[in-house]
């Protein structure tokens, strides 16, 4: 009897042990945000109260900020934008995340498990549509997503992905932007694409050198469940001015030399121009010595030995020579403009012809004394201008003419800006040599 009875207690006693843990599973009680918590902190999976899903304007984020989400190292912003013009359709917005997020609070929920991002955990067909997705200027952004954002959500990786993809192919706004790239448009008009007034926001980048603000994130709202939300949010960093337009940049396109010369063929004879220093010639050598010797305001002094002896020292661009050769075979016409000031004696004029093997009638050189070449570039009648600066390109774009970017050399001292690929312009591939 005595047995029996202890049998039962057990039976009883582990039943109840049963029913215990299987009460404590059912949901997660949340521990409370301490008041004045801001920045990330780790907190139990599923304890947020929304979602905010984040996507990039890949075209922005390339020229401004490409870099290597684990190790944070950007990346050179030319080089990201050509490995995006060469792997990825750029004409859609792309995933940033899926972020849990905390009402009335500064604080975030992140890194909430120590669970690694496994590609195992997810299917193979959602692989493809990631790899479609992210982009390789934006290295290990899954998992980096997945190990500060998704560990919060509560979700399988499988779970977590395909909501991103799945709020990713929102056909109103992806027809939106695609319609609109390169141009600018109403913050309202914007606003409207996305829905609700109260359901999106969007961060802006802003240059020293350009007046316009250039849509570089998108930011949507949306409960546990996904369901689209309105939030009054606090004011968001680098936020678009809702009072002036927002440009969405066009992508840059970036040719080999063999691609440029297919792409214009045997088509009929040209026009072009060439700007000279970081263009054709590489010229740090001369302007170095000049800067050493009579310090940033360079004299007429030095002018008149740069157009005469120093150019000496400037080295031949291995893509200038290929271009000239091209243009000559094609016996196009063709014009230097450089903005160094013109001088009483030059001899840059015969250093070109011998150099770049170039007959008299077609180095003809234009001393602007100015970065701006417009006139020039309109009064010729040029049709293709290369250029390395970005005043190069503005010209040519203001004289109509088709700006083609040549790299400038990493070792360059040229001061003035030089972003390729900043303002939609065809950039020439390896032409910084």
């Amino acid at each position: 009897m005595l047995n029996k009875f202890l049998l039962l207690l057990l039976f009883l006693t582990l039943q109840g042990c049963n029913n215990y843990a299987e009460v404590t599973t059912k949901e997660t009680i949340c521990p409370i945000i301490p008041e004045g918590s801001s920045g990330g902190i780790k907190t139990l999976p599923g304890c947020f109260d929304y979602y905010v899903f984040s996507r990039f304007w890949l075209n922005e984020l390339c020229i401004s900020d490409g870099r290597d989400m684990e190790t944070g190292v950007d990346e050179p912003s030319a080089d990201s934008c050509e490995i995006l013009y060469q792997t990825t359709n750029s004409n859609a917005l792309a995933p940033h995340g899926l972020w849990p997020n905390l009402k009335n609070s500064s604080a975030y929920p992140e890194f909430c498990t120590d669970a690694p991002f496994d590609v195992g955990k997810i299917s193979e067909d959602l692989r493809h549509k990631l790899g479609l997705l992210y982009t390789d200027i934006t290295p290990n952004l899954e998992s980096h997503e997945w190990r500060k954002h998704g560990t919060c959500s509560n979700k399988t990786q499988q779970d977590y992905f395909n909501t991103i993809v799945a709020l990713n192919s929102q056909q109103k706004i992806q027809s939106f932007i695609k319609n609109n790239v390169g141009r600018d448009v109403a913050y309202q008009d914007l606003k409207a694409a996305f829905g609700d007034v109260k359901h999106s926001e969007f961060i802006c980048t802003k240059y020293s050198f350009d007046d316009k603000q250039y849509l570089m994130q998108t930011y949507q709202y949306f409960d546990k469940q996904i369901n689209p939300i309105n939030l009054n949010v606090p004011k968001i960093k680098n936020a678009c001015e809702q009072n002036k337009p927002i440009h969405i940049r066009k992508p840059s396109k970036f040719l080999t030399m063999d691609d440029f010369k297919k792409a214009l063929g045997s088509s009929s004879k040209l026009t072009v121009g060439f700007d000279i220093d970081d263009t054709v010639l590489f010229s740090t050598p001369p302007f170095y010595y000049g800067v050493n010797k009579y310090g940033s305001e360079l004299p007429n002094e030095f002018w008149q030995q740069m157009n005469t002896v120093l150019d000496a020292f400037s080295l031949p661009k291995k893509i200038a020579r290929d271009l000239l050769s091209f243009h000559q075979s094609r016996k196009d016409k063709i014009y230097f403009i450089t903005a160094r000031p013109k001088t009483e004696v030059e001899t840059l004029t015969q250093r070109l012809i011998k150099t770049f093997s170039l007959s008299k009638e077609t180095a003809n050189v234009i001393f602007t004394g100015d970065d701006d070449k417009t006139q020039e570039i309109k009064a010729k009648g040029i049709q293709y201008y290369y250029g390395d600066a970005d005043t190069d390109i503005t010209s040519a774009l203001r004289a109509s003419a088709i700006p083609v970017r040549v790299k400038r050399n990493a070792i360059s001292d040229a001061e003035s800006n030089s972003n390729p690929g900043y303002f939609g312009e065809l950039v020439l591939i390896d032409s910084e040599y």
